[in-house]
């Protein structure tokens, strides 16, 4: 996959110029922040983010999952790319390229025991929808991981984290019953989730 990786990050640098060499993370804050006023891009590099961004798809699920957050955003705008879009693909090249000897180690601590995480990000989308992302592991590196816009508007943080449980935990389920068939018992399936409750406060 290196080879791939190479090849994709020295054919945007013979079209578009070199990439930054100080960039230290795939995205940054502004990751899901939408400009109504933004530059559309032209048909050439329009098609060109579309290619991109679906490479890298492809990439990050094999060998990339520390960019699957910036991916999964990049997705949602490959027909409706604009200049910002544009400048978070570069971003997201560039830390492949200071990161490109970075490399997947997956391994397991016990076959009988399964890790997942599960966490959510509330209304971070510019249409008010929440982020959720999650990992399953076996002790050693991820096994699997998914980092995805919810589908549906939440009232507040802890129903957007219960949204997101229900969205990740069919993964666990598959995960759980395919290591059964393989002959493994499961002797622990343990799911970690944060949930933030505000307590209030007796005026007396």
């Amino acid at each position: 996959m290196k080879k791939q990786l190479n090849k994709l990050i020295t054919d945007f640098e013979k079209e578009y110029g070199c990439l930054d060499n100080d960039v230290s993370s795939p995205g940054n804050r502004q990751l899901f922040n939408v400009r109504t006023d933004a530059k559309q891009l032209g048909v050439k590099k329009s098609k060109d983010f579309h290619s991109n961004t679906a490479a890298l798809l492809y990439l990050m699920k094999r060998v990339r999952p520390d960019i699957e957050t910036s991916i999964s955003f990049l997705m949602r705008r490959v027909s409706k790319s604009d200049v910002d879009d544009w400048g978070k693909l570069k971003r997201v090249l560039a830390y492949l390229k200071n990161t490109i000897d970075d490399v997947r180690v997956i391994g397991a601590t016990s076959l009988t025991q399964i890790l997942t995480w599960i966490d959510a990000s509330f209304a971070v989308h510019n249409d008010m929808k929440s982020h959720t992302g999650g990992c399953t592991s076996m002790g050693i590196g991820l096994v699997h991981q998914k980092n995805s816009t919810q589908k549906s508007n939440s009232k507040s943080s802890c129903e957007s984290e219960i949204i997101g449980v229900s969205e990740y935990l069919p993964y666990n389920l598959w995960f759980l019953m395919f290591l059964e068939a393989q002959g493994y018992g499961i002797g622990s399936n343990l799911i970690f989730q944060t949930m933030n409750f505000k307590r209030s406060i007796n005026p007396r």
